[in-house]
């Protein structure tokens, strides 16, 4: 849990935007190509959403595009944590209320720590020169209710 620096009161969330000469030189956003997807890997999430699941090093990916978005989450393969339905729920709240529009990308990462009962979820969009990025250890739901609130 993120606390203040008087670890009393625990935060929400971080939020910070970051100026870059040439935003797309940096490493935050990763390649994600999903028009080849293999039968046995691919998902769907509902609303013409199709997502690619695959395992590695003990953890399993589910990773699916909205637009300029990449979406993906991470969980410990021996956790059997129900990617698929928390990816559902993502993609309904998203059909419903509106991700900022990133300029070129964006990125929502959600990971799971070991035991699936904390997650860390940082949603990052390129705006310009700008990135913004907020990091939470609320749900996904509520991670993207901050990210949708923010004007």
């Amino acid at each position: 849990m993120l606390t203040s620096s008087n670890n009393k009161v625990p935060f929400l969330a971080s939020y910070e935007v970051k100026t870059y000469k040439n935003p797309n030189q940096t490493d935050i956003f990763p390649e994600t190509d999903l028009k080849n997807i293999p039968k046995d890997m691919m998902v769907d999430l509902g609303h013409g959403i199709q997502g690619m699941m695959e395992g590695a090093a003990g953890s399993q990916y589910l990773t699916w595009k909205e637009g300029r978005w990449t979406m993906q989450i991470r969980s410990i393969s021996e956790d059997q944590m129900n990617n698929t339905g928390i990816a559902k729920k993502m993609v309904e709240y998203l059909e419903k209320h509106m991700l900022p529009a990133p300029k070129d990308k964006g990125f929502v990462n959600v990971e799971y720590a070991s035991g699936g009962k904390t997650v860390r979820v940082t949603i990052t969009w390129q705006d310009g020169k700008q990135i913004h990025q907020l990091k939470t250890e609320q749900v996904p739901l509520d991670a993207l209710g901050m990210v949708v609130s923010v004007k």
